[in-house]
């Protein structure tokens, strides 16, 4: 067990990096002017980045505080299921909000998007194994 809860912890460590940085990082350095939308991948997205408001990256910081939250307690042996329930849910408001924006709609092609909903069915997926080690422990 102790080595799928590692497993799951440098999954959930992992998912909020690349959401820190890409989500997040890139929307707020946007915002605050400190990036400027010079490359032509950029460019796609410069609307999107510019339509995200403050509250959707409060949102999106809470998730990657949560995801660390619950990879630090499942590396450590604690309790995990309750924080990252708390990170799904977080997560998934937020991704509803984005992602019925038009400029996010405009920004990403359907095979993008689509691939959204293979990172809620892998996250449900891992809240399921994370329920599964805690109940074996108990």
């Amino acid at each position: 067990m102790k080595i799928l809860r590692w497993i799951l912890g440098g999954v959930l460590a992992l998912y909020a990096l690349l959401s820190a940085v890409t989500v997040v990082g890139f929307a707020t350095a946007y915002k605050l002017g400190l990036m400027a939308a010079d490359k032509p991948e950029l460019k796609k997205i410069e609307p999107y980045m510019a339509g995200v408001s403050w509250f959707e990256l409060a949102l999106g910081s809470l998730t990657v505080i949560l995801l660390a939250l619950a990879a630090w307690r499942l590396f450590t042996g604690g309790r995990a299921l309750l924080v990252f329930l708390a990170a799904f849910v977080v997560d998934l408001a937020t991704w509803l909000i984005m992602s019925s924006s038009e400029a996010y709609q405009a920004a990403f092609t359907a095979e993008e998007r689509s691939a959204d909903y293979v990172v809620i069915g892998v996250m449900a997926l891992i809240g399921l194994a994370i329920w599964w080690t805690e109940r074996r422990r108990a």
